[in-house]
């Protein structure tokens, strides 16, 4: 039995490797059309500098660097994962009402600069380099800095 299951566990694993990959490229119409509408309507001045496609044998996930130092990462599905827009602001239109808020009234100097979807947990960083993490229901539930 043992023999048996170490032969299994060794043909999944030589099966992800032969199907697992990555694929650098600078054409958009490798990215699902979620994320080329995305990036289309957030970031219509950016040229694409690179994106990366990482496969394995259940998922697939996307990173996009863009002009101006701006990071994207999204699911296999095309739906966002992650917006780094270096030390530039976030499009308001991506974060949620309750992180704007939150940072209006309690870091008024400050500006978004990175938000981060963690299954039903948002999670922003600020210029001063200030993390905040909200629950799906917008409590903050973490802050570092």
């Amino acid at each position: 039995m043992k023999r048996v299951l170490s032969v299994f566990i060794m043909a999944v694993a030589a099966l992800q490797m032969a199907i697992a990959g990555n694929v650098v490229t600078m054409d958009v119409k490798k990215l699902p059309q979620e994320s080329q509408q995305f990036i289309k309507n957030y970031f219509p001045n950016n040229k694409i500098e690179l994106i990366k496609i990482e496969k394995d044998i259940f998922s697939t996930e996307y990173e996009v660097k863009l002009s101006n130092d701006i990071e994207l990462k999204f699911d296999g599905k095309g739906n966002w994962e992650k917006v780094d827009c270096g030390r530039r602001s976030v499009p308001d239109g991506l974060l949620p009402a309750f992180a704007k808020q939150y940072v209006k009234s309690n870091f008024p100097n400050e500006r978004v600069t990175e938000v981060k979807r963690e299954g039903t947990r948002t999670k922003i960083e600020l210029s001063n380099d200030v993390s905040i993490k909200f629950n799906k229901h917008g409590k903050v539930i973490g802050m570092d800095d």
